[in-house]
């Protein structure tokens, strides 16, 4: 079985879903007054009694025929790879729903014969979101898994233990779509704390020097070389050859937050490293999002802010409800971020600027740590936002304390504050709280979406971080 058998499987679900959710439309639309009439004898809608499915069933080829083709037409059953690949296959989930619904309208000022209730429409395009973008989701979970367990994987092993190696380790074990089943890594020295994304699959074969005989032991399908200045390229090229092994090197630096770009210098090839900057215009969008993101979350979620305002209250009545912390922004300039407080009130006047203990931390009040795990305590932030001192993806803001702290090991750490912080980030989506003891670890994904960044970007992290919340992936 290769990928196309699942393309196949979304095509076939989605055969079987259009019926459901044309049924799901049009009863959300003629059917609800009557099922609350006859069940709870409550009139909450107008009983459409003439209203029948007859039409939308008899029809029931032309929007299937429709439904698909738009999907064809965006991309929909094409295999995805990549980073958040599942985000991505339901971006093209959502456009091919929009674009099957505005066809069927359209359709619907050509043949007068055809049904088209303009709520029906409506619920069509939600119900449609529900049901194929959770069908997709679903199906691409079954495939990452079947991949991840493929026999058809080649069996690889990782020469390096610097940043980029990891980089490369991460890669081959979240995204099975390349190709490769990571066998371990050849390396200088023990990992220590490993990365969150590849805790459980991590493992060490052994020394540089040691890279003959653990080649031999494992034969590996193919052999990846990270760190070239540790061991002789050349030998290890020589044995893939030898052993017919692919042999596959990394020209990459493991300097982040740069734009490298190769150049040719009179012949002679070469690596042009430059600050990573976005169009102006990048940075305008992106404001603008963020301001009406933050208005708009801040009117939709005003009630939950109201109940946990009573609720800190009622429990922790000594304190404030709000938390204003100095954190460290963009450029180097603090700034206070509130949070609604979660601990007792001057929780570190003994001890100082301490992190948070995710064991055994004991300061919580009543509901603290649910608010902690739940990720409602930084609701507040969006206040930030509307000043323009946080943005909604960014790196995670650090106290001026630990930055202080972080930058006399980590000389990379200040590049952090070249762009603006934020409510979420992709360390966030790579580890959470498990990164909170690991700033190598962290500085490594904030450079990453440094040198990376893009609107579409930012949309996959927050997309992704609504999934870690309602999942409770590693809080608190």
């Amino acid at each position: 079985m290769n990928r196309w058998w699942f393309v196949l499987l979304r095509l076939v679900g989605d055969l079987v879903a259009i019926p459901l959710i044309v049924t799901l439309a049009y009863s959300a639309k003629f059917k609800i007054g009557w099922a609350f009439q006859q069940l709870f004898d409550v009139t909450i809608a107008p009983v459409y009694h003439y209203a029948q499915i007859e039409p939308y069933l008899s029809n029931l080829g032309i929007i299937t025929a429709i439904w698909v083709g738009c999907y064809v037409v965006v991309g929909v059953y094409r295999p995805f790879r990549g980073p958040l690949a599942e985000i991505d296959e339901w971006v093209s989930v959502f456009k091919g729903t929009s674009a099957a619904v505005v066809s069927l309208m359209a359709f619907t000022f050509i043949y007068q014969s055809f049904p088209g209730s303009r709520f029906v429409m409506v619920y069509l395009w939600v119900f449609g979101l529900i049901c194929s973008g959770g069908l997709h989701y679903v199906v691409f979970r079954l495939e990452m898994f079947y991949l991840s367990r493929s026999r058809r994987l080649r069996p690889t092993i990782v020469v390096g233990d610097s940043p980029g190696a990891l980089d490369c380790i991460e890669r081959l074990v979240s995204l099975p779509v390349l190709g490769y089943r990571y066998i371990g890594s050849i390396d200088s020295q023990s990992i220590d704390p490993v990365p969150y994304a590849i805790r459980d699959t991590y493992r060490s074969l052994g020394p540089y020097a040691d890279w003959e005989p653990i080649l031999s032991a494992h034969h590996p399908a193919v052999v990846m070389l990270i760190d070239q200045t540790h061991v002789n390229a050349s030998a290890i090229r020589g044995w893939c050859i030898e052993h017919q092994h692919v042999f596959m090197t990394s020209v990459r630096t493991d300097t982040l937050g740069e734009d490298v770009q190769f150049v040719s210098l009179d012949g002679i090839p070469m690596m042009e490293h430059t600050p990573y900057s976005p169009p102006f215009h990048h940075y305008v969008f992106k404001t603008i999002i963020d301001w009406v993101l933050a208005l708009v979350g801040l009117v939709l979620l005003s009630p939950v802010m109201i109940v946990i305002t009573l609720a800190i209250k009622a429990t922790s009545p000594s304190g404030p409800v709000l938390f204003a912390q100095a954190r460290v922004g963009k450029g180097g300039r603090v700034f206070n971020m509130y949070k609604f407080r979660t601990m007792v009130p001057h929780a570190e006047r003994e001890s100082g600027p301490v992190m948070v203990d995710i064991q055994s931390e004991t300061r919580y009040i009543p509901i603290g740590r649910f608010l902690r795990r739940t990720s409602l305590d930084e609701l507040p932030q969006l206040f930030n936002v509307l000043k323009g001192e946080m943005a909604i993806v960014g790196p995670r803001p650090e106290r001026p304390h630990f930055v202080d702290l972080f930058s006399k090991r980590l000389p990379e750490f200040p590049l952090r504050h070249s762009v603006k912080v934020g409510i979420t980030g992709w360390a966030q989506v790579n580890g959470r709280s498990q990164l909170t003891h690991q700033p190598e670890q962290k500085l490594r994904y904030d450079l990453y979406y440094i040198s990376n960044w893009r609107l579409g970007l930012d949309f996959k992290i927050m997309l992704k971080t609504v999934e870690w919340v309602l999942l409770n992936r590693e809080a608190y």
